[in-house]
Parts: C-alpha cells; sequence; structure tokens
C-alpha cells in the first residue's frame, strides 16, 4: 500500500559518522500510517486516500497530511485529512 511505503519517513533515523554518509534507516516495525478515512457527510465507497505529504514540525513532531480523492465534497471531490 502506498500509505504504508512512506511510513519510512516517520520512521527513519540517521546513522552518521565523520567518514560516513548519513543514511537513512528502518527502526522498528513497519506500520500504516493512512487508510480510508471517515469524512463523516463526505464519505463515499469510491473514495481512495492518495498524494501524501511528510514533514518535520518546529516542535520536532512529525507531520502526515493526505489528500483524499473521489469524496462527496460539492467544491469537487478531493479533500485533504
Amino acid at each position: 500500500m502506498a500509505a504504508t511505503m512512506f511510513a519510512w519517513l516517520v520512521l527513519v533515523t540517521c546513522v552518521h559518522a565523520e567518514e560516513k554518509a548519513v543514511v537513512p534507516r528502518i527502526d522498528g516495525e513497519w506500520w500504516q500510517v493512512a487508510g480510508d478515512p471517515d469524512l463523516g457527510t463526505l464519505t463515499d465507497p469510491k473514495q481512495q486516500p492518495v498524494d501524501f505529504a511528510v514533514w518535520q514540525a518546529a516542535d520536532g513532531s512529525w507531520q502526515l497530511l493526505s489528500c483524499t480523492r473521489h469524496s462527496s465534497a460539492r467544491s469537487g471531490s478531493n479533500v485533504l485529512s
């Protein structure tokens, strides 16, 4: 699943040595970071979570944003969640 592929961004730690480049590695088991969200009245059986963004906030926490396409939203079918 595409969402699982992005889990490494949240779980990555950097290994650093003076002679080596910084290399990301998985720290722990894989886990799903996004799925088919409950959008309340905007939920549609055809909806799909797509287009993920992951970034580190100023406080050091990791943030995840997902766009859900094919929802029941009036302004278009995409919703950020």
